[in-house]
């Protein structure tokens, strides 16, 4: 990890971020960009009236976990990995602020470009969600707002550092995974065997993924892909939002269930049988350090987190399958 992803990410990420840079300076520059800062900034409580609360905090808290790599034991696995020395209490500041400005800035490079090009009248596009941002509206930003050679050059390097990203990420998330069954051989008094379980695990999360790049984005058999899409494949007569790729129904199960029922899971844990403490004594190992606010922390851990998590699961569940909870 330290001698490879590592080393690669501290050259690859600043390298998209100015990348990012570059293309939000295109995007806020094109013609008719204003409406997409409109739709940005400015709030639309109507919407949010017809919407329903519940389901926008429901996004917001699917988008945390999935940004932040919450609830899936990302975070507890490279956190064993760091040294006595560095502040934990820091780091977790730093993460989620640096997070929230890379997505502030991530979404000036899309939404005024979506802003400008229905100001202009191009068809096909609208302030949605998901993949179509990236693989086509940024592709039109490119192509149409850059043009020529230097829309193509930087459309081929701006798709791949996100490739580069998504790798790493994946590496990232295979390291959970890996870690989970090497800690379990090493206390059998096993070799670690790193190299076969990381290549089970990879060949196993391959296979998994294989769906994702093969229905074309929702477009299913009808229209030239390899795979249908969920919805047909599991015989529904109503194609839901959750069903109608894979990449939706992946992120139906992670973001939406197992990652809100991860963190209740180890907020109960933490708070109950190992106890915060133990979160104390990791937080005051750095030298000369006191851990600040522990009274609360150990009241979000044993209360307030496990309570939003019911609240959120049950959000996600009622948006997905109708059930008409909220």
């Amino acid at each position: 990890i330290s001698g490879g992803i590592e080393k690669f990410a501290a050259v690859a990420m600043p390298t998209l971020f100015v990348m990012v840079i570059i293309v939000v300076i295109r995007s806020i520059t094109l013609e008719g960009s204003f409406v997409g800062l409109e739709f940005m900034f400015k709030p639309d409580i109507e919407a949010m009236k017809e919407i329903g609360l519940m389901r926008v905090l429901k996004t917001a808290a699917g988008q945390m976990f999935f940004s932040l790599s919450l609830g899936m034991g990302c975070m507890i696995t490279y956190g064993s990995y760091l040294s006595k020395s560095e502040n934990l209490e820091k780091n977790a500041m730093i993460i989620p602020i640096a997070d929230t400005c890379f997505a502030t800035l991530s979404a000036l490079a899309v939404l005024p470009a979506v802003g400008a090009f229905i100001y202009q009248g191009v068809e096909g596009v609208s302030f949605g969600a998901g993949p179509g941002l990236l693989f086509v509206t940024l592709h039109r930003v490119f192509s149409v707002g850059m043009g020529g050679f230097m829309g193509n050059f930087f459309g081929a390097f701006f798709y791949f550092l996100v490739f580069i990203a998504a790798v790493t990420s994946s590496i990232s998330l295979l390291e959970v995974c890996t870690a989970y069954f090497i800690d379990k051989r090493v206390a059998k008094g096993l070799s670690p065997d790193r190299k076969k379980i990381t290549l089970i695990m990879g060949i196993i999360i391959f296979l998994l993924g294989f769906p994702v790049a093969m229905d074309g984005l929702g477009s299913g058999k009808a229209g030239g892909a390899l795979i249908d899409i969920p919805a047909v494949v599991f015989g529904m007569k109503e194609v839901r939002v959750a069903f109608d790729c894979w990449l939706d129904f992946y992120d139906m199960i992670s973001e939406g269930v197992f990652m809100p029922l991860g963190a209740m899971l180890m907020s109960l844990i933490i708070g109950w049988k190992l106890k915060t403490t133990l979160i104390k004594e990791e937080v005051e190992a750095t030298p000369g350090y006191q851990m600040r606010g522990y009274n609360f922390w150990d009241i979000c851990f044993k209360f307030l987190v496990p309570i939003a998590m019911v609240f959120v699961l049950m959000g996600q569940l009622d948006d997905f399958f109708g059930l008409g909870i909220f």
